[in-house]
């Protein structure tokens, strides 16, 4: 490892002319000058690539590498974390900046050695034509965690406030990645969360950091929450799923976590609910029927929701409902969700009542 390099940030690249030059700008503008920048164009059919042959051209600290098939986000920054010479590892997408200031914010002085530091996030809602309308801003108080318990504990608050499944906000140390071959699935969706929740067996101290100097730019013709994916339910039920396994293997495991985690679940059910409109589901009203019922039936349905309190006032009439098997009202409910989000995209998801 060459300590030369405090920071390796790595940012997958993939058809991203438009934004890739203020990603990389706002990179190299850090006030912590340790940091290298490898840049993994993912077989761009842009001009993205050539655009970032010229920053390595300017600051020695960019390294770009150009992929010879297009293998997606996940597998482009598996290829960038080999690459890695630093001491903490993180990553910034080509869409995205950060603040000046942030990584130097986040580590603090004097720093010290924690395994895994976390900041907060600006989520900035863009239209059609990428005009930013509104932002929602997600953060945790400053807080510095020195044993393995406290920081498994704080998982779940980090999980609840939809700061945990993300990468970009944090740091890892890239010797336990590396020694541990740790390494982003091939999944449609949650990648981050995988590779965050497999990363936290091995951290033994966290630094919580206020900071929310990262710019998330959620564009609506590159969201995921407006693409139909047919594994959309089966991985967010793996989603939770694995962190109620993670807590009773830690031995954590209480009533609640069991809320926050149920809480999660009818969220992820109800947004099931609604997808299943959606023209590419092919669904009939029949099937959609046998959906709900199956889902009334289901043992981890019954263990984290049937009986838990949920907070959200909308998704607590959906539980009721499928709870006394109201399954027609359930549906309804869900088409005009469905029909609302497809006039004003975005509304709900800001709300939180769908993911």
């Amino acid at each position: 490892m060459e300590n030369s390099v405090q920071i390796s940030i790595v940012m997958p690249v993939y058809n991203a002319e438009k934004y890739v030059d203020k990603a990389v700008e706002s990179v190299l503008k850090q006030t912590l000058e340790k940091i290298e920048l490898i840049i993994v164009d993912d077989q761009s059919t842009d001009k993205s690539g050539e655009i970032c042959d010229k920053w390595a051209e300017k600051d020695s600290r960019v390294k770009v590498y150009h992929l010879q098939e297009n293998v997606g986000a996940g597998c482009a920054r598996n290829y960038g974390i080999k690459q890695a010479k630093g001491e903490y590892l993180t990553f910034v997408d080509s869409d995205d900046k950060i603040e000046t200031d942030l990584y130097t914010r986040v580590l603090g002085k004097p720093t010290a050695p924690y395994d895994v530091y976390v900041w907060g996030v600006t989520e900035q809602y863009c239209d059609k034509e990428g005009k930013v309308t509104s932002q929602n801003v997600l953060f945790l108080e400053d807080e510095i965690l020195t044993d393995e318990t406290a920081v498994r504990k704080k998982i779940i608050e980090l999980e609840e406030k939809t700061l945990f499944g993300y990468q970009w906000n944090h740091l890892y140390r890239t010797e336990i990645v590396k020694k541990n071959n740790i390494e982003f699935r091939k999944y449609h969706l949650y990648e981050d969360y995988f590779f965050n929740l497999e990363y936290i067996e091995y951290a033994k101290s966290m630094k919580i950091s206020s900071c929310v100097g990262y710019y998330y730019y959620k564009r609506m013709n590159q969201s995921l929450t407006r693409q139909y994916v047919s594994s959309y339910f089966e991985l967010s039920k793996k989603r939770v799923a694995s962190l109620v396994k993670a807590y009773k293997r830690w031995g954590l495991y209480d009533e609640k976590i069991k809320t926050i985690c149920g809480n999660r679940y009818m969220r992820y059910c109800f947004s099931a609910i609604m997808r299943n409109n959606a023209r590419e589901a092919e669904m009939t009203h029949r099937d959609k029927r046998k959906w709900v019922q199956k889902l009334r039936k289901e043992s981890f349905y019954n263990h984290v929701v049937k009986r838990t309190r949920i907070e959200n006032k909308s998704l607590a009439v959906v539980q009721m409902m499928i709870n006394l098997g109201f399954i027609e009202g359930c549906l309804l409910l869900g088409k005009g969700v469905f029909i609302v989000k497809e006039v004003l995209p975005g509304l709900y998801t800001r709300k939180g009542l769908i993911h």
